[in-house]
């Protein structure tokens, strides 16, 4: 049970008792890792959350849940694949934490940076302290599907190694976000970025949860108002996410 008493439970099981129990223990652990990564409740408020294999086959942050649960979409339940599992839940809880009736760009952003940093600390967490004992030899797979999915956007940017991302986000990205092509690839790149931002300049990743109602479909984030909403120990992330970004919110 993490820090919020919020349950966790899986629905569209697979016939596999075994498996359920396994995934089940990776969800809970992933939920609680993301709440340890970001330090608050989500946007609205503690709620159960409820894992289920997606129908159409797209990872989603489900509004059918609410109010009552949060409804997790994933597309590898009825799978071993922990650290895809991880990295989906994470980044759909990171919706929850902004609220998921808003995004754009930046949000995406914003909750593959939970993601990301969910999957070092589950990493760290399962070296001592895995769902079983047994699964200790798995916790360095999460490190490294985090650095092979942000090395595939890098090569695919045709960017050298992460200190290049600045660099990209100062030049093409205006480009690329003004001409509505922004990707998935594109958006790991932000996120790695924003990811170290954080983890340089805040305990936890709190100002995300005051993220959703500054933010508009069309891919501007109001970073006044977002400053504004958060405590003042939690401005200077927002301050420093703004100097990165800024540009690209006017």
């Amino acid at each position: 049970m993490n820090q919020y008493q919020i349950p966790v439970s899986l629905r569209c099981e697979s016939d596999d008792a075994c498996l359920n129990r396994d995934v089940l223990a990776v969800c809970r652990d992933a939920v609680d890792a993301s709440m340890g990564v970001v330090g608050q409740a989500p946007a609205l408020g503690p709620k159960p959350v409820v894992v289920q294999q997606a129908s159409d086959g797209i990872p989603r942050a489900c509004l059918n849940g609410l109010p009552k649960e949060y409804l997790v979409n994933v597309i590898c339940l009825h799978s071993r694949q922990y650290d895809k599992l991880a990295f989906q839940v994470g980044h759909e809880m990171g919706h929850f934490f902004v609220d998921p009736h808003y995004s754009n760009w930046f949000v995406e952003s914003a909750c593959t940076a939970v993601s990301l940093l969910l999957l070092t600390a589950l990493s760290q967490k399962w070296s001592t302290d895995p769902p079983f004992r047994n699964w200790r030899p798995y916790a360095a797979n999460f490190e490294k599907y985090r650095h092979k999915t942000v090395g595939d956007a890098l090569r695919a940017a045709g960017l050298s190694g992460p200190d290049q991302i600045k660099g990209w986000i100062d030049g093409p990205l205006g480009d690329i976000v003004g001409a509505r092509q922004f990707t998935r690839q594109h958006e790991m790149l932000c996120a790695e970025m924003i990811a170290k931002i954080v983890v340089s300049v805040l305990p936890t990743f709190s100002i995300i949860t005051r993220l959703g109602s500054v933010s508009r479909a069309e891919g501007k984030t109001d970073l006044v108002r977002w400053r504004a909403a958060v405590q003042a120990n939690e401005a200077p992330g927002v301050d420093a996410l703004a100097t990165v970004f800024g540009h690209l919110m006017e």
